[in-house]
């Protein structure tokens, strides 16, 4: 079990995690490679993100078959999370901070909609809160 599993596992039985503050990532974060604006948005149930006004391409590879989403913790946040951290940065990157980024940001965005940029991604890698945000409870479908 790697130690996201475990922090995950530890935080549901309200204990505390055996990492560092959640924000601070183990090794530095590169400058993202873009200045972009992504969107999303909720219409009848169905979500859309954009990035630069231009569908938020998804990652079929690594998240087979799931939508995007928001709000929560679960598998299409984390596909959301995902496919955002890919279009700023790396693969190795990526695959490092996703998991984070889906817990502290991608979490607690407005399930109507909200707007996000490269600069305010790099952000909350560079801030280091004393306890950031749980993942609030949902009923959702991943």
């Amino acid at each position: 079990m790697n130690q996201d599993a475990k922090n995950l596992f530890l935080e549901s039985l309200g204990q505390e995690t055996q990492t560092e503050p959640r924000l601070t990532p183990t090794k530095p974060v590169a400058t993202p490679r873009h200045n972009n604006i992504y969107l999303g948005s909720r219409f009848n149930g169905a979500t859309r993100v954009t990035i630069n006004g231009e569908p938020l391409p998804k990652c079929p590879i690594q998240f087979p078959a799931l939508d995007f989403d928001w709000g929560y913790c679960g598998k299409m946040c984390a596909h959301l999370a995902y496919a955002i951290l890919r279009s700023e940065y790396n693969q190795e990157e990526t695959e490092r901070l996703y998991q984070t980024f889906m817990r502290e940001v991608v979490s607690t965005l407005d399930e109507t909609g909200w707007m996000m940029t490269s600069d305010s991604i790099r952000n909350s890698f560079i801030t280091n809160p004393k306890k950031g945000p749980s993942c609030p409870p949902a009923n959702k479908p991943n």
